[in-house]
């Protein structure tokens, strides 16, 4: 099943987040999480632009190697990658999202995490990618950034949209999703556990096809956990 897109509208919702509690939304803000500032080896960061204008900083996240994959407790929200996984032609990207505890923030929705594709310039502000994000409230979002936050440069490919192929949050505030981005001649598909949620063509993407470095996009105040994050080429 494929559905291509014919016109792509850009957009931002855009909520400033606050660096520390005493700047940004007071109903909102972004709570620097303990013990933060490492990476695990071969990784970097790249904050929201959003975020380092509200003066959030690296060290603001905790995001380390735990167990079978990562573990991110995340204040500002950023996208962290390899300049190893870098993608074109036939590719898949996948991982295993856990969320620990019910994100609050944004009442019964939550923040959102996922996977990047298309990366580069990362660490300009004409940082440009493709994400492909999920939130508690059984919903998703496929977006493009292509440099600073604001409604020229930020451009929603798909508007949050509720489906029952994304896990909600269960009882116990937790939530489990496997995504995956699977990339093939002139297509591209979006899937959540298994099941398709969204597919495209090249031309219907408008220049915005994703070849580039791959990573993983967690909004703020987040606790979840990483695992088989896996970028692979397609023979």
């Amino acid at each position: 099943m494929r559905r291509t897109l014919i016109a792509i509208a850009a957009m931002v919702v855009a909520t400033p987040l606050a660096a520390q509690q005493q700047q940004g939304n007071d109903k909102d803000p972004t709570i620097a999480a303990k013990g933060g500032g490492a990476l695990p080896a071969g990784w970097s960061i790249a904050l929201d632009p959003k975020e380092i204008a509200k003066s959030a900083t690296p060290a603001m996240v905790k995001f380390v190697t735990m167990g079978d994959g990562y573990h991110f407790t995340t204040g500002p929200a950023a996208i962290y990658y390899r300049a190893k996984d870098v993608t074109s032609g036939a590719y898949q990207v996948t991982a295993t999202f856990h969320q620990t505890k019910k994100n609050v923030g944004h009442g019964d929705h939550g923040e959102a995490y996922g996977l990047v594709v298309g990366g580069s310039n990362l660490d300009s502000p004409d940082a440009q990618y493709l994400y492909f994000i999920v939130r508690q409230d059984g919903s998703y979002m496929i977006r493009h950034r292509a440099g600073p936050d604001d409604k020229t440069q930020l451009h929603t490919i798909v508007q949050w949209t509720e489906s029952p192929a994304v896990n909600k949050v269960a009882a116990d505030g937790s939530t489990t999703n496997t995504l995956l981005i699977h990339c093939a001649g002139d297509s591209i598909h979006f899937l959540a556990n298994g099941k398709l949620l969204q597919g495209f063509s090249k031309a219907g993407l408008h220049g915005m096809f994703p070849e580039g470095v791959a990573g993983i996009r967690m909004n703020h105040n987040l606790d979840v956990h990483v695992s088989g994050f896996k970028v692979e080429e397609i023979k």
